[in-house]
């Protein structure tokens, strides 16, 4: 065993399926992406997110079940983010 939770990659071994950010105007990000001025991009690790999801198979996913649980997010390495549904926006409303 490799000690590491999950026996995967440093990141998400160590300190669990965290939720990401990276401002769009800023590296690492592409410098085509910057669409909108001061836009962030968040990420949110679901099942296997160390492989593409045409390579997660239910090994993969039972090993890396990523950061989604119910409720309050507790931190915990497989507990990092949640959401519940608030309704729809349409952009033409915005």
């Amino acid at each position: 065993a490799s000690g590491k939770p999950y026996g995967m990659p440093f990141e998400y071994g160590r300190y669990g399926f965290n939720v990401g950010c990276s401002n769009l105007d800023e590296y690492p990000s592409p410098e085509d992406a910057a669409y909108y001025p001061g836009g962030i991009l968040y990420t949110l690790p679901g099942p296997c997110p160390t492989k593409g999801s045409a390579e997660a198979d239910p090994e993969c996913t039972l090993a890396e079940p990523g950061g989604l649980c119910e409720g309050e997010p507790t931190g915990a390495g497989k507990c990092t983010w949640s959401y519940e549904p608030m309704g729809k926006v349409s952009l033409d409303d915005l």
